[in-house]
């Protein structure tokens, strides 16, 4: 569990659940807006996110997702094998998509700056959208790293 000094650098989303668009709950995505904003309360102020997939739907409502909740989309590859970074870990997943001919995306992108007005604003729709149990903990105030 998080305090509010702590604050996390880094962010990994891999092969996540795409939730189809055609079910209609793409709300329930790990790279949605929604949850975008609350990744940005415990994220350090230039924290970084990275995000592989097989999913192109996913993929690329991530990319537009993104820029909505205040991240700037620093790298980006819809074929990560093709020229894969040095820094790239496979996960089992990955492997198993590669072995079956499905090319994985991959990007990396920075927290930005968000106005305080546009942070409360995501915040409240946010709670608004996914109301609170009465026992569920309370949300951390944003990260202040020294």
């Amino acid at each position: 569990m998080l305090a509010p000094p702590d604050c996390v650098e880094r962010i990994y989303i891999n092969f996540c659940n795409p939730w189809n668009k055609k079910s209609g709950q793409t709300k329930h995505r790990l790279t949605h807006p929604r949850q975008l904003v609350q990744y940005r309360t415990f994220l350090s102020e230039h924290a970084e996110l990275c995000f592989k997939c097989d999913d192109e739907n996913l993929f690329e409502d991530t990319v537009s997702y993104l820029p909505q909740a205040g991240f700037e989309i620093e790298w980006l590859t819809r074929s990560l094998h093709k020229n894969e970074p040095s820094w790239n870990i496979r996960t089992e997943h990955e492997q198993m998509f590669t072995e079956m001919g499905i090319p994985i995306k991959a990007l990396r992108a920075r927290k930005i700056p968000l106005s305080d007005q546009l942070m409360n604003t995501w915040l409240a729709q946010t709670q608004q959208s996914c109301p609170r149990q009465e026992d569920e903990a309370q949300p951390l105030p944003p990260c202040t790293a020294d």
